[in-house]
């Protein structure tokens, strides 16, 4: 029973969130050519996947008695490294892709160095509170995706309104 009231509980937070994402969607069309969209799919996926694999490692770590700090980020900090750096490739190489079709490639760019580190907060967040009272990988994965999404797509919005599709 607790797993399932877990799982209803981080349903709604996830339904709530990919709301408020929907909104801040139909503002960055409105905004942008639609040249952007090309490549949104694959930033949210991309942010998302980001926080999937970090708060997969941090509730790893956590199960395992390895997060020392109440800053648990600090603990992987080798391993949060290595993510930007791969994903950075990723969003350098989407903006390639927007510049090929006449678009800002600083778009994807300014998104990532945005984004990561409000979901990287996010994240760690979620892991430490749910992991008081709840089983984390209940929360984790699904409240770390969602929240890319809305902060992949809020980011989005904000830089289409500073430097334009």
């Amino acid at each position: 029973m607790r797993v399932m009231t877990e799982i209803v509980a981080a349903t709604a937070i996830v339904v709530s969130l990919e709301s408020i994402a929907g909104i801040f969607l139909g503002e960055a069309i409105s905004i942008s050519d639609v040249r952007v969209l090309l490549i949104y799919p694959a930033m949210l996926t991309e942010l998302g996947d980001a926080s999937s694999i970090i708060g997969s490692i941090l509730t790893t770590r956590l199960f395992l008695g390895l997060l020392r700090r109440k800053i648990p980020i600090i603990d992987v900090m080798p391993e949060v490294t290595g993510v930007f750096a791969v994903f950075l490739g990723f969003f350098s190489l989407m903006g390639g892709i927007l510049w090929f079709h006449g678009g800002n490639p600083l778009v994807s760019i300014v998104t990532f160095l945005i984004a990561f580190p409000i979901i990287l907060l996010i994240t760690s967040s979620v892991v430490m509170l749910t992991s008081r009272r709840f089983d984390p990988d209940n929360f984790t994965i699904p409240l770390a995706t969602s929240s890319a999404d809305l902060v992949t797509t809020a980011t989005v919005a904000a830089v289409l309104s500073l430097l334009g599709g």
